[in-house]
């Protein structure tokens, strides 16, 4: 990212910030709106809020818009513009290279980026959701195939809810059909991913000179014993196990099988993260693990990703953070928030007060 210009969004009145290579330490006191950068940071490379929100919770207060402008220079050279604009009762829009999108998703892939922010921890400890939006993020950045197909199985499923709530079974076999088609497809790219991730997520904790051991285990809707299942084998249990659950799916008026449904689970040493970890393990294996997408992202697609990381340094030891940004300083460019500055030659240390004085002064 070379710089963005970012208007009447969130806690920013008017704000242009510009960017160096390597890392960038947005410092200053909690509350002073460096979450609120990395959010439309974010919200430019894949168009949408990292922490969730609704486009319009995120328009400042007695504003009825925001608008957003940011410049991204690719490792090849290539120069990318994107606006991104949205205003109370109305769409949003947004532009690349000055044309409009017809579709958000267009944007997805184009500007590979990766966050982390406290938040985030519910991935290791919170519910399954959790963990299939850090799948499907990470996937839809390099996977077209998986982006139009979780698109598919998600417009099947609703339709086939719809039809379940109100007892219209007479198409239900059809969408069935289509729904198998799009969720193989989508668990057999999970599988691929995990498969490629895990060995990245294991070279993290070598790099850091942490002696535990992390694995990841996908827990799907269907028993899989293989690591790598081919779509074919797995059409053919999606379509057994849909079987086997529509008299119940008729009671309860929902989908109950399909990867909406699956999860996976992070280990330590062999033990479920989720149960047994203490929260700074919790919080080591989420950092490791952004570290180690941003590599993934950068190894599939030849691109390397935009890193955001809010609050990175609370509760980690001086040692431990001296490795992390020894790490990120070796994964292009970052914009890390925190409450001090790194007096270090290779960050660009960046005064959330100088960014409001200029805002002001404008």
């Amino acid at each position: 990212m070379q710089e963005i210009r970012i208007r009447s969004f969130r806690s920013h009145k008017d704000t242009l910030l510009a960017c160096s290579g390597g890392i960038n330490l947005i410092h200053g006191p909690n509350g002073a709106g460096k979450t609120n950068i990395l959010d439309a940071m974010h919200f430019c490379a894949l168009s949408r809020s990292m922490q969730g929100s609704q486009d319009r919770e995120c328009i400042a207060f007695a504003s009825d818009h925001f608008y957003l402008h940011a410049g991204f220079e690719a490792d090849t050279g290539f120069l990318s513009s994107v606006q991104v604009s949205y205003a109370t009762g109305g769409e949003k829009k947004i532009q690349l290279n000055g044309t409009e999108l017809n579709r958000f998703s267009e944007l997805v892939g184009r500007i590979p980026c990766v966050t982390f922010f406290p938040a985030e921890l519910a991935i290791v400890n919170g519910a399954p959701g959790e963990r299939r939006r850090f799948l499907d993020t990470a996937i839809c950045q390099v996977d077209r195939r998986y982006l139009d197909a979780l698109q598919m199985y998600r417009k099947v499923v609703q339709q086939r809810n719809a039809l379940l709530n109100h007892g219209m079974y007479g198409a239900l076999e059809v969408l069935t059909e289509q729904m198998v088609v799009s969720a193989a497809c989508i668990m057999r790219s999970r599988y691929r991913f995990i498969a490629s991730f895990i060995p990245l997520v294991q070279r993290v904790y070598e790099t850091m000179g942490i002696d535990e051991q992390p694995g990841i285990v996908y827990k799907g809707s269907v028993h899989i014993v293989e690591a790598m299942p081919d779509e074919d084998r797995l059409r053919a249990l999606l379509a057994r196990r849909f079987e086997e659950v529509e008299p119940q799916e008729r009671l309860r008026k929902q989908t109950l099988a399909g990867p909406h449904r699956d999860d996976i689970m992070f280990t330590l040493n062999g033990r479920d993260v989720k149960k047994y970890a203490s929260q700074g393990q919790m919080r080591t294996l989420l950092i490791c693990l952004k570290i180690a997408l941003q590599r993934y992202l950068k190894e599939i697609s030849g691109e390397t990703p935009l890193f955001l990381l809010d609050d990175l340094f609370s509760e980690l030891d001086n040692d431990r953070m001296e490795a992390v940004v020894s790490l990120v300083g070796m994964s292009g460019q970052s914009v890390i928030t925190g409450t001090e500055p790194l007096l270090l030659d290779h960050v660009n240390n960046i005064n959330i007060h100088e960014i409001q004085s200029t805002e002001k002064a404008g």
